[in-house]
């Protein structure tokens, strides 16, 4: 396919043949191309939208976008570098730790992925040739999906139960009735593709088993705690109605409260990869991760009194049955608990935002103090934003003070020896000292309280 460089139209027009981004570069290497026409209504918008499709640095006043993008047109020659190269795995490549699940992919798949060409690098989408289904994947998904099917609606029918009438499923997941109905196994010696799968549907079968067991044992411990709670509350009316005429002996002991029970009932059903235990002021708090509901959408900045008050003693997030306060918010959602991460990764900059507020206002020592320091001459409190600024530029000023400092004691070089590595970290394998106010200043104040 030959490729135009431009054609003038005009005497002002210029129209110039460019590759389409959306189409993939063939095995023969060629690729379609499309007609873009530079006119003086052309704004520099449309050409910098046009530049970024190719992958072209979009800096500069109009004129050099055009030269720039008429340059790129006549360099065909430069036009395959947009596209992905050719990818050098293979589908169902047989390794040590991959040979069964490779052989089977390769089974359903065909040996090769047939690709259509290479995708650009912007916007260009991965086109695979569609293989039509072979009559034995065909079979083996319509033969799952029917028994997978038939044995959910046998679950739901037992799942209607009373929960006094639940029984624990057999602990012999070997035995061929866990399957379910209507599913014949083949002997172990059968190593067909057939078999690992019905072997392997048998497995998760019997898992999905189990879980909705422990569900259900779950609501019925709930409803049991429920009961007694119940029960303790009336017993406790009617001991303070009567008074001191009931003997001693018929006082009972303190009961463990609702939340409670159901925590140590809830322990025993929730699986363990679910299991997560915290630290909330030194005392240990065990909950289900996935009952932990998304940080609470709340705005302080019309009520920080509300703030310095939730800072402390939470009353909108509860978990386990435990209010959490305002400061300990990151202990429920820190990465590596994995609870609603990606919602605290929106939070976490306006949590930020919160606690410098907060810190403020206990180093003054009071919210009174820290309203005579916030409000104007005459009487009109600092908004939110406002004291966020004013935090902000302390910050700096402070950081730039500290940092001085750090780099004056050390004579200006904060890599040498004495600093013992205080003020190194790695990139990208090498060391490299800290340059930023900031850094420097964080890493000095913490030099500062360990002496």
């Amino acid at each position: 396919m030959s490729h135009n460089s431009n054609t003038t139209s005009s005497l002002t027009d210029k129209v110039l043949q460019l590759p389409d981004p959306s189409k993939p570069l063939s095995e023969e290497f060629v690729t379609e191309t499309y007609t873009f026409t530079i006119t003086p209504k052309t704004t520099i918008k449309e050409l910098k939208t046009v530049l970024g499709n190719h992958g072209r640095t979009k800096s500069g006043n109009r004129q050099q976008l055009i030269d720039r993008l008429v340059d790129f047109a006549n360099k065909t020659e430069e036009w395959i570098g947009q596209y992905q190269a050719r990818p050098k795995r293979k589908r169902g490549e047989i390794t040590g730790g991959r040979t069964h699940s490779a052989k089977r992919v390769a089974l359903m798949f065909g040996e090769n992925e047939a690709a259509v060409g290479f995708p650009n690098k912007q916007q260009g989408v991965d086109q695979r040739a569609i293989k039509p289904p072979t009559e034995i994947s065909m079979m083996l998904v319509d033969n799952w999906t029917d028994e997978v099917l038939e044995w959910c609606t046998n679950v739901d029918r037992r799942a209607d139960r009373p929960a006094n009438s639940i029984e624990a499923p057999s602990s012999n997941v070997a035995d061929s009735s866990d399957v379910g109905p209507g599913i014949s196994m083949p002997p172990e010696e059968d190593h067909s593709y057939q078999a690992v799968s019905i072997r392997r549907m048998q497995r998760q079968l019997t898992q999905l088993e189990r879980n909705v067991f422990a569900k259900l044992d779950d609501i019925a411990d709930r409803k049991s705690v429920d009961v007694s709670e119940r029960a303790h509350s009336t017993i406790s009316i009617r001991s303070d109605t009567v008074g001191n005429t009931q003997p001693d002996r018929f006082v009972s002991g303190p009961t463990p409260s609702l939340d409670l029970a159901v925590s140590a009932g809830s322990q025993r059903t929730i699986p363990t990869e679910h299991l997560r235990t915290v630290l909330l002021d030194d005392e240990p708090l065990t909950f289900d991760k996935r009952q932990v509901p998304d940080p609470p959408l709340r705005h302080f900045s019309d009520s920080l009194s509300e703030l310095f008050s939730e800072w402390e003693k939470g009353t909108i997030l509860k978990v386990s049955g435990t209010l959490i306060p305002l400061k300990s918010w990151p202990v429920i959602y820190q990465r590596r608990i994995g609870v609603k991460c990606q919602a605290w990764e929106l939070l976490k900059v306006t949590w930020g935002n919160w606690k410098f507020i907060v810190e403020e206002k206990d180093d003054l020592g009071s919210e009174d103090a820290f309203w005579a320091k916030y409000t104007y001459p005459d009487g009109t409190r600092a908004s939110y934003q406002q004291i966020l600024d004013r935090l902000k530029t302390n910050r700096g000023e402070r950081d730039a003070i500290d940092a001085a400092a750090a780099r004056t004691y050390f004579g200006g070089n904060l890599a040498c020896a004495d600093a013992n590595g205080l003020f190194l970290y790695k990139k990208k394998g090498a060391l490299t000292v800290c340059t930023k106010d900031e850094a420097v200043a964080k890493k000095w104040r913490d030099l500062l309280h360990r002496d």
